[in-house]
């Protein structure tokens, strides 16, 4: 191959996937335009043809074709696209590169790519030898029997009866029925029900025209299985020259079937499936991809090959660059999650397999992807990630989260003269509210509390619930302890500037802070840290409540009950 198989899809996409196959195959085959111009041929044409394979490309059948055959092979060839017939199977003389003629059968399907252009997949097979063999074989039976056990392909020849009257052991070993049983038997016995009148129909019209006839049809066995086999066959005159009879060949040809078959499964799975899936050319680029794909990325209006980066978001790409390809090229499978560029410019979480193929000579030449959506499982995860870390009143962290942070901050601290404020506020007189009003006003009190408390603050500083009426402050990156005094002064005037309508009632609020610091080389935790806090506001409370107090060394022993 001389790359990739962009232009077939999904079949083509498929015949990437088994592009080593396609390559290392003994038969010529070759992929045609519907002009017939060869846009790909495996090294086996190239070998047949005496030629290389980026010479064959964009050669046509006149290049090659005999004058006299080329009118049948393109008259053929129309009907096949024509849909008249469903394949192919002709014989016509082929001249190789040093003008030698050889006499072949060619087979060819249609295949069609994403844009409804249509495609010929071609066989050939050289059968030069066999012609000769035929003619030699009126000439001398021994020599036909010799010959007709070397060849790979079954041998048979019947009367003008239709009734067989030789068989090779190879034409037994396709149709599973002995030579002893065979002779005798009609042509057609052993064919298909399904496929016979197709064949006697052909059959007849062989028998007046003559030339050389080939006819595809599967042969029904003894056991019940089935093989597709091509038929060829060529009129003898008898020496009377009042009869004829008829010698031929037929080819298993059922694994070829099969592959097609299998192959067109494969596309129909692939193409309908809820999976995503892609495939990315050398070039990084989308050469093919299945209907959930494109409509998931958005790229039903959009012509293949597009740029694999239109696909990833940024971060993703960075993620690729740094660390996917490099392991795709190391010959490596990946799996794991990245977002990527949705239908409509939406972000998807998209969990993907990456696989790269290979060409024969054990290099990357694509990837192939197999993907899901997994947006809402991750929507979802991060849903019950806040539930877990939040107070479902206020939507304020609760007090594992503010922990948690504030453990980090403690942590992570490290300019000189920076400094850590821990602040503890209690609103004052907060049962008052949900005795007198109920719990339903008293929760509508608190969710204004937490967002006058919000408003004051840094982006950078953060307010917690810890509980009932109680909230914890932590503000980093503090250069003057006076900053931190100035901050808990806001919160108080934040809450007390005007009462709270919580349920149509106007409710006064004010509360007690209490304030301690971590600053220079001290170590302390968030532990104790909250516990000074709490302390400072306890005595704020003792002395007044609605003011601000600072933790010093005289609040080291624990605090009184309010």
């Amino acid at each position: 191959m001389t790359g990739p198989l962009p232009e077939i899809s999904p079949d083509g996409a498929l015949q990437e996937l088994l592009s080593l196959a396609f390559e290392q195959s003994s038969h010529p085959q070759f992929i045609s335009r519907a002009d017939g111009s060869i846009i790909l041929a495996n090294p086996a044409y190239a070998e047949f043809i005496g030629s290389s394979q980026e010479a064959v490309i964009g050669t046509g059948p006149a290049d090659i074709t005999h004058p006299d055959d080329l009118d049948l092979l393109i008259d053929t060839g129309l009907r096949l696209l024509r849909g008249e017939i469903a394949q192919m199977h002709i014989e016509a003389r082929l001249r190789r590169a040093d003008n030698e003629m050889r006499v072949c059968t060619v087979s060819t399907v249609l295949a069609h790519n994403p844009r409804g252009k249509s495609l010929y997949v071609t066989q050939i097979e050289d059968v030069t030898s066999n012609r000769l063999a035929l003619q030699q074989l009126r000439a001398s039976q021994s020599r036909f029997q010799t010959l007709s056990d070397s060849v790979p392909v079954g041998i048979v020849s019947r009367d003008y009866e239709g009734r067989l009257t030789y068989v090779n052991d190879r034409w037994s070993e396709i149709t599973g029925i002995p030579a002893t049983d065979a002779i005798g038997r009609r042509m057609a016995s052993h064919i298909y029900p399904a496929d016979r009148p197709q064949v006697i129909e052909q059959s007849l019209k062989f028998a007046e025209t003559g030339g050389i006839y080939k006819v595809t049809y599967r042969v029904l066995r003894p056991d019940g299985s089935l093989r597709w086999v091509v038929s060829s066959s060529l009129k003898i005159a008898e020496a009377d020259d009042e009869r004829t009879s008829y010698v031929g060949s037929i080819e298993d040809i059922t694994d070829l079937v099969t592959a097609q078959t299998n192959a067109n499964r494969l596309a129909t799975i692939l193409e309908t499936t809820s999976d995503l899936v892609w495939i990315i050319s050398e070039a990084w680029l989308v050469t093919w991809s299945n209907a959930t794909a494109r409509a998931a990325f958005g790229l039903d209006d959009l012509p293949l090959p597009i740029a694999a980066d239109l696909l990833y978001t940024a971060d993703s790409l960075a993620k690729i660059a740094e660390v996917i390809r490099p392991q795709l090229l190391r010959g490596e499978n990946w799996v794991g999650e990245l977002e990527m560029n949705g239908a409509g410019g939406a972000p998807l979480w998209i969990r993907q397999s990456l696989s790269p193929q290979f060409d024969p000579i054990e290099n990357t030449n694509s990837i192939a992807a197999l993907a899901h959506d997994v947006s809402e499982r991750r929507e979802m995860g991060e849903l019950l990630t806040h539930r877990a870390n939040h107070d479902p009143l206020t939507g304020l962290p609760n007090r594992a989260l503010l922990i948690e942070r504030l453990t980090s901050a403690i942590a992570t601290r490290s300019a000189p003269g920076e400094a850590i404020a821990v602040m503890f506020l209690d609103l004052d007189n907060f049962k008052k509210v949900n005795d007198q009003f109920g719990h339903q006003v008293g929760d509508e009190f608190l969710q204004t509390v937490a967002e006058r408390l919000s408003s004051v603050l840094r982006s950078s500083d953060l307010v917690g619930r810890f509980g009932g009426d109680e909230f914890v402050i932590v503000c980093s990156g503090l250069r003057r302890m006076a900053a931190a005094h100035h901050t808990a002064q806001r919160l108080l005037r934040a809450l007390s500037q005007m009462p709270i309508n919580a349920g149509g009632n106007l409710i006064p609020v004010t509360a007690s802070l209490g304030i301690t610091f971590l600053a220079g080389a001290n170590e302390s935790d968030s532990e104790t840290l909250i516990r000074e806090a709490d302390r400072a506001m306890y005595r704020a409370k003792s002395l007044g409540r609605n003011r601000v107090e600072l933790h010093d060394e005289l609040l080291r022993s624990p605090p009184p009950s309010e």
